[in-house]
């Protein structure tokens, strides 16, 4: 099964960014390790080779997600909700696509605590 993982990425400063960046690959990974789940979060992904500052770019990254059109979008809320992830809700919602409202920090407490230790989910060396 494929969920759509929902999160912040967007803040005010590059460290919170990365913070951002660090807490969605936690819940990345806490969803396969829970419930076996294939997960997408466009919004670690597409920053890589689109610019947020050029619209049509930023308006590609936000739909890239929905090529999996009806598959459940997961909201993890421990950071709180951000613009995007409103803008996801209404459409899930609109489209009735299924939603859940979880956090990292009951779903999979060991994922929470170590982002809140710093620390960044296991991944490829060199990336």
């Amino acid at each position: 099964m494929k969920v759509v993982i929902e999160s912040p990425l967007n803040s005010r400063t590059q460290t919170g960014i990365e913070k951002n960046k660090r807490f969605v690959e936690w819940c990345l990974r806490a969803v396969w390790i829970v419930d076996g789940l294939h997960g997408l979060a466009s919004h670690l992904v597409c920053p890589h080779f689109l610019d947020d500052a050029v619209q049509g770019e930023r308006a590609a990254g936000i739909g890239w997600s929905w090529f999996w059109q009806g598959d459940p979008h997961w909201f993890f809320r421990d950071l709180g909700d951000s613009h995007g992830m409103k803008l996801s809700k209404e459409r899930c919602l609109k489209e009735n696509i299924p939603v859940d409202f979880l956090r990292l920090a009951t779903y999979h407490p060991e994922s929470w605590e170590a982002f809140l230790h710093g620390e960044r989910a296991p991944h490829t060396q060199g990336f």
